[in-house]
């Protein structure tokens, strides 16, 4: 099998802050399934606004020093209106291979026919959108941005690393 890439866009508003150590784990958990001769994971983390939290990179060290240095800070703000399909077509649009963006998101998003009509460019660049949610997400939306059905997952936090670990071997 080729190369692949995936951006994991990690939802940072202010109710994500007690998952995170979950979440962080989760992602950690997720990095250790691929061959990472032949993958590159990027991280975007995204509330108010988004940020690029590690470039595109085959670093495990590199991915989970940007794990442990996330934060819901004031930095991105504290509600979701952010979308960060754009970035993660930017930080995917020239690489080889399977594509993936993979959003991570405990809530409602402020801005929904909106977030749907960018992952649709997503798509329509041949990258697929895994959606995953937990806590207050809808599921009707992460099966709206998911680029199929099977790829949108509504779990609970104790259950997190698992669906993420359950995704990565279907990749």
């Amino acid at each position: 099998s080729g190369p692949m890439s995936i951006v994991m866009a990690i939802d940072l508003s202010g109710s994500m802050s007690e998952a995170l150590d979950e979440v962080r784990q989760a992602a950690r958990d997720f990095i250790a399934q691929f061959d990472m001769g032949r993958t590159e994971v990027g991280i975007v983390g995204f509330a108010t606004r988004q940020a690029v939290l590690c470039a595109m990179t085959n670093s495990v060290s590199g991915l989970h020093r940007a794990l442990n240095d996330m934060d819901c800070d004031d930095n991105l703000g504290y509600g979701t209106s952010a979308i960060p399909f754009d970035q993660a077509r930017q930080m995917l649009r020239k690489k080889a291979g399977t594509r993936y963006v993979l959003v991570l998101t405990d809530g409602e998003w402020f801005h929904e026919d909106e977030a749907v009509a960018e992952a649709k460019k997503v798509w329509s660049d041949g990258i697929d959108v895994i959606a995953v949610g937990f806590a207050e997400a809808n599921e009707s939306f992460l099966k709206r941005i998911a680029t199929r059905q099977d790829l949108a997952a509504l779990t609970d936090l104790s259950s997190l690393s698992d669906v993420f670990t359950g995704i990565a071997r279907k990749l």
